[in-house]
């Protein structure tokens, strides 16, 4: 649609340096869910509350990445398969996960995907439901639009995601064009080639 003057290197996913002190092994033996709002509109105490409730007691692990504005006491008790954090390198936890509950902000749907993880997406603005809307109509997720979010419809959507190959089919196609399409070396040599024909 955009012509021959554009190319796409699809996301650019690097290591970190933040991940070194970040360790998953105690949450090892069971499938891991993944919980982020993101790092702007993640002030939800509420909706992290309605998660703790979902997935206490399952045989699942759930790792919440609740960022620096929530204090992690005012969440109350927290059930042993589930781990709170202000902060987790992302791209280390997706490495490893088995499901994201994301917003839907696009360098995190990206890197889920690229790493073939299926998603379940609850947007909080305007471009995030058109994000979301697309991951659905390519079946690597669930759009997940309604005011309040509730324990109940967080463990129905997310067991089914995890219950359903095909998610994790067209997580996986669309990781792997992503990987084809060479992210940031690929557009060095894009932007080289263009200033220096070589």
């Amino acid at each position: 649609m955009f012509g021959d003057q554009f190319k796409f290197i699809g996301p650019s996913i690097y290591g970190r340096g933040d991940s070194a002190a970040f360790s998953l092994a105690h949450m090892k033996g069971k499938k891991l869910i993944y919980v982020s709002l993101g790092t702007i509109a993640n002030e939800q105490l509420a909706f992290y509350q309605e998660c703790i409730k979902a997935f206490t007691g399952k045989d699942l692990h759930i790792l919440i990445s609740v960022g620096n504005k929530i204090d992690k006491n005012d969440l109350g008790p927290v059930p042993a398969n589930i781990f709170i954090e202000n902060y987790v390198p992302q791209i280390k936890v997706l490495k490893q996960t088995s499901l994201f509950i994301s917003h839907g902000g696009m360098n995190s749907v990206n890197e889920s995907l690229y790493f073939g993880v299926p998603l379940l997406i609850l947007p909080q603005r305007v471009e995030q439901i058109m994000v979301a809307k697309r991951v659905e109509e390519l079946g690597a997720g669930i759009c997940l639009i309604k005011n309040p979010i509730t324990a109940g419809s967080l463990y129905k959507n997310s067991i089914r995601i995890m219950e359903t190959n095909s998610f994790y089919e067209n997580a996986g196609k669309i990781g792997a064009t992503f990987k084809a399409a060479g992210g940031y070396k690929v557009g060095v040599d894009t932007i080289l080639n263009y200033i220096y024909g070589v």
